[in-house]
């Protein structure tokens, strides 16, 4: 499978694990963060990071902006930033008739943030990649 394919199903995959995770009510997210207590650390440790922020939300779109960036280099900036906008807008608002959720113009925001920081991290791992290929091709 070439490297392309992969980040393309991570991407799939990662985007399919953070709707589901916008989506499920709140009961269910509490019972996976008591039956994975690691997985609850870690969560909570996140969290801890930046208490004025939903870090959890920033690093999750983080991995996404840089993935997406990554398997799609092609694709124009403004379309990726649309497109997780509408992705966040969405699932915001359908947790209106979820159980226990309350949808959030934070989270849209933190979402945004994440991709921004993915896109810029992306973005810096490529030019350093092409410098360093650059000098070894230079010999």
């Amino acid at each position: 499978m070439q490297v392309r394919q992969m980040l393309l199903a991570g991407l799939l995959l990662l985007l399919l694990m953070a709707g589901a995770m916008m989506l499920v009510p709140n009961f269910t997210l509490a019972w996976v963060r008591s039956e994975i207590p690691w997985l609850s650390h870690l969560i909570s440790r996140v969290e801890m990071l930046w208490p004025d922020v939903n870090t959890v939300h920033v690093l999750a779109f983080a991995v996404l902006g840089l993935l997406t960036r990554l398997a799609l280099p092609r694709s124009r900036l403004s379309l990726i930033i649309l497109a997780y906008l509408t992705f966040s807008v969405v699932a915001e608002l359908l947790q209106f008739y979820i159980p226990g959720r309350t949808p959030m113009v934070t989270d849209v925001r933190d979402n945004m943030v994440g991709v921004a920081l993915g896109l810029v991290a992306a973005s810096v791992l490529c030019w350093v990649v092409r410098r360093v290929s650059r000098r070894v091709a230079e010999g």
